[in-house]
């Protein structure tokens, strides 16, 4: 890749989890992007998908897979991100009416989930959404980069603000994908290279 050692595909639960339009600044942060106004969709250096995890990546490619509170994410996504071009970026077609996120995985978050926590045949680096500032190392070391992250913020998305029992909906829902994120390491490479990269010496 241009400016890192290798290039990186960030992919995340849903679009606030990875885009800075939403929660997300760590994109930018991993290929020097603070402040120069590039496209979410052509980071220099830097691959940013919501798509389930590709059987291949080439060999020089590393992947970050963000992960975190669910029924944030989805309160996140429903109130922020209602519109056709985003639901279909998640793979959803039908129309908004008829789609409904609090009582369906519609957006197939634990499918995506589950595709990038396997092991894959590429070195995958999975980081906790709420926890990533306290492994800006383990972040350097995977990337071969010196990373550095803004001190870390909250969603604006707070269960609070949305209607009574909405919030119970969602775990609902989901409690299958939430059971699974509660037993994840905060920071944890998988993959068939992934011992290989935690082996390895730290950023240049």
């Amino acid at each position: 890749a241009r400016n890192l050692r290798h290039a990186a595909v960030v992919s995340g639960l849903e679009q606030g989890d990875t885009t800075p339009k939403g929660d997300d600044y760590f994109v930018r942060h991993l290929d020097d992007l603070v402040g120069k106004g590039l496209d979410p969709k052509g980071y220099n250096g830097v691959i940013k998908t919501h798509s389930f995890a590709p059987r291949e990546l080439p060999e020089d490619y590393r992947a970050i897979f963000v992960f975190g509170d669910v029924v944030n994410a989805v309160l996140s996504f429903r109130n922020k991100r209602w519109d056709k071009g985003s639901l279909r970026n998640m793979d959803v077609y039908k129309p908004r009416f008829l789609t409904d996120v609090f009582r369906r995985d519609e957006l197939g978050l634990e499918a995506r989930f589950d595709s990038w926590v396997k092991e894959n045949r590429y070195p995958v680096l999975l980081l906790r959404y709420e926890k990533m500032n306290e492994h800006e190392r383990k972040i350097s070391e995977f990337l071969n980069k010196e990373v550095k992250l803004l001190p870390w913020r909250s969603r604006t998305t707070k269960r609070g603000l949305v209607p009574t029992g909405k919030s119970g909906v969602i775990a609902s829902t989901y409690a299958s994908l939430i059971r699974k994120i509660d037993e994840m390491p905060d920071a944890v490479i998988k993959g068939t290279a992934g011992r290989a990269v935690e082996n390895r010496k730290g950023p240049e």
